[in-house]
């Protein structure tokens, strides 16, 4: 498709694959697109979400810095803030989520499946389809903010850890519990970004906003 787009003098724009442990794997991948398609990239929302991610920044910039100057058109874009949006349900691994969230809920009432799911994520380890998002997570980061059920609206605007507080539950429990009765992704608020990498990225000339 990029190279097709390349014909008509066209650009390839990518909200990239992974922003958060494989960021620069996801970086190679889109210069590769570029580089072989012939045309200008650009990276949109450039970042290294997550705390475990944020030394990881350098070598993103290192990157596309090495790609321009080898003279490949490469740009990118921030929003200038700390936060990133997102569903409350990327924070649970894919496997379980197979067939949309009633079978979700349905295999979650099973012990044994429960106890694997929140070992995956309390583990910190990512797999091939799913970013594990939960390592040096306390529960202050993330805000649940828009729920379908009017039962549970009382907790948008509140972090996990003052609604698993309130419910007797932990973080990761609560985000089971949370998406099993709203039956949707619930969309959430995550402050997973490091000010100080926002500040190096917008001082980049190739950097927009």
């Amino acid at each position: 498709l990029a190279r097709v787009a390349a014909q008509y003098g066209g650009s390839y724009y990518t909200h990239m694959r992974n922003e958060e442990g494989r960021l620069l794997e996801a970086i190679d991948e889109a210069i590769l697109i570029a580089r072989e398609a012939g045309l200008p990239l650009e990276i949109f929302h450039l970042k290294a979400a997550g705390p475990q991610n944020w030394d990881q920044l350098e070598a993103a910039l290192a990157k596309i810095e090495q790609a321009r100057a080898e003279g490949l058109p490469v740009t990118a874009d921030i929003y200038a803030y700390t936060a990133t949006g997102g569903p409350l349900a990327s924070l649970i691994p894919a496997w379980v989520q197979a067939g949309g969230f009633a079978e979700m809920a349905e295999r979650l009432q099973d012990p044994a499946v429960r106890r694997r799911v929140l070992e995956e994520m309390q583990s910190g380890r990512s797999s091939a389809n799913w970013s594990n998002r939960w390592a040096g997570m306390n529960g202050t980061e993330v805000m649940p903010v828009e729920f379908r059920s009017e039962a549970l609206r009382k907790y948008a605007g509140r972090t996990l850890l003052e609604i698993a507080a309130e419910r007797g539950t932990t973080i990761h429990e609560v985000v089971l519990d949370l998406v099993s009765e709203d039956q949707t992704a619930i969309p959430m608020v995550a402050f997973a970004i490091s000010e100080d990498n926002v500040r190096k990225t917008m001082a980049r000339p190739w950097v927009s906003f």
